[in-house]
């Protein structure tokens, strides 16, 4: 690969970078779910994976572009949108021999969050980078830790 490919490479990582985040965080949710039924892990990582990841990640294939939606209009609607989603699923798992129970549940949402995530990664690709609405993009590991060290400095 050459130096421009793996230039590039890294780029598309940095614009995916929430995308694949929010998988991250829905995986550990399943794991935590499965092997440590009652941590409190479970409650921290449930929250978001019900109330916004699922919203998010349709929002973000719908509206890959920055100017689209504000930032608040993307956090209200994938508030809105997360809710509505989560019942959707709900209502279809109640239709199934699986019904609403917790293992079906969270595998059903983590299929559409991934899904989703999957579009809304090639709906970005299709965007250019000035235009591409991508979040975390700017930030740095090192910048952060720059900035903690300056701040450990100044006191």
């Amino acid at each position: 690969m050459t130096t421009s490919g793996k230039t590039q490479q890294a780029l598309s990582f940095k614009i995916q970078r929430d995308l694949i985040l929010i998988n991250i965080f829905s995986a550990l949710l399943i794991g935590a779910i499965s092997f440590f039924p009652d941590s409190s892990v479970r409650i921290i990582l449930g929250v978001p994976f019900i109330f916004f990841f699922s919203g998010y990640v349709l929002i973000s294939a719908l509206f890959p572009q920055k100017k689209d939606l504000d930032i608040i209009e993307r956090l209200a609607l994938s508030f809105g949108l997360s809710i509505a989603i989560v019942s959707l699923i709900g209502l279809v798992l109640n239709h199934t021999p699986f019904g609403i129970r917790i293992y079906p549940f969270i595998f059903s949402l983590f299929l559409f969050i991934f899904l989703m995530s999957l579009l809304a990664m090639l709906g970005r690709r299709s965007v250019s980078r000035q235009d591409v609405f991508a979040p975390m993009a700017q930030i740095s590991v090192s910048t952060g830790f720059e900035g903690i060290v300056q701040k450990g400095e100044n006191r």
